[in-house]
């Protein structure tokens, strides 16, 4: 179905409704594919402040600790950055967007079973089919930032199966941190 000509040039809602057949015991997860996904533009970052470069990778048994470049391809315990968010951005709505490696399973980073700390606060964590499949992800940072100050992002992979002593892999083609551009 077409829809262009009922679309306004802002504020639409799309939502497609995703049937699967019904659970039964030869698969069953199969009662899973019915849902909906809810399409929305992605968001203008403006401005925005990348997280490229130097992070330290905490690695197995939190006994070493690397500098490792993000994005890109990197293996650790967890990752953490300090980024200094201005004091102007104070009242405006503040997104980390997590960018995915062409040709990787969603969500972004490759993060399934994972969780994004600010600040040592759990943001979300990335449960695998339960988060958006899709080429990015952004999650509002807004109630745990320190304005004018430094923060600590944190990223964790494969949270859920935390294992002691062993390092996981991060794949990020872009990650940064922004204000949701103002019309």
């Amino acid at each position: 179905m077409d829809i262009t000509d009922a679309l306004k040039p802002a504020g639409n809602v799309v939502c497609l409704k995703l049937a699967g057949r019904e659970t039964s015991g030869d698969y069953p997860l199969s009662g899973l594919l019915n849902s909906s996904v809810w399409l929305e533009p992605e968001r203008a970052l403006r401005p925005a402040i990348s997280l490229a470069g130097e992070w330290q990778a905490v690695r197995g048994g939190w006994s070493k600790v690397e500098t490792v470049m993000l994005p890109g391809q990197a293996k650790g315990h967890h990752f953490v950055k300090e980024v200094d968010i201005p004091a102007e951005w104070r009242g405006q709505s503040v997104f980390l967007r997590l960018s995915n490696v062409p040709g990787t399973h969603a969500p972004a980073c490759g993060m399934e079973n994972s969780v994004v700390l600010i600040n040592g606060q759990p943001l979300t964590a990335f449960w695998y089919m339960h988060r958006a499949y899709g080429y990015r992800d952004e999650l509002n940072l807004t109630p745990y930032l320190k304005w004018g100050a430094k923060n600590r992002v944190e990223l964790w992979p494969r949270f859920a199966e935390r294992q002691p002593g062993k390092d996981y892999e991060l794949a990020l083609a872009g990650i940064e941190i922004g204000c949701e551009a103002r019309n």
